[in-house]
């Protein structure tokens, strides 16, 4: 396994899709998804997602689109 470029971390209030709709994304900008670990205290979901980067995508854009497609907070 290579070894991750990046840890993202995602915090939000727990509800359907939120892992399809961060790998689809991960997907789209062809960001290898390496490992990941996935939890829910007191209604809020918790993943970490051990993730390959490419150079072509900058890390400000992925945070960007991440929040976006997770919803405010």
């Amino acid at each position: 396994m290579p070894a991750p470029s990046h840890l993202l971390t995602v915090l939000t209030p727990d509800r359907r899709g939120i892992i399809a709709g961060i790998t689809a994304l991960l997907e789209e900008l062809d960001v290898g998804l390496l490992a990941l670990s996935q939890t829910v205290v007191h209604d809020w979901f918790t993943v970490l997602i051990s993730v390959d980067v490419p150079a072509t995508v900058e890390t400000d854009v992925l945070r960007d689109k991440v929040q976006a497609q997770i919803g405010p907070e």
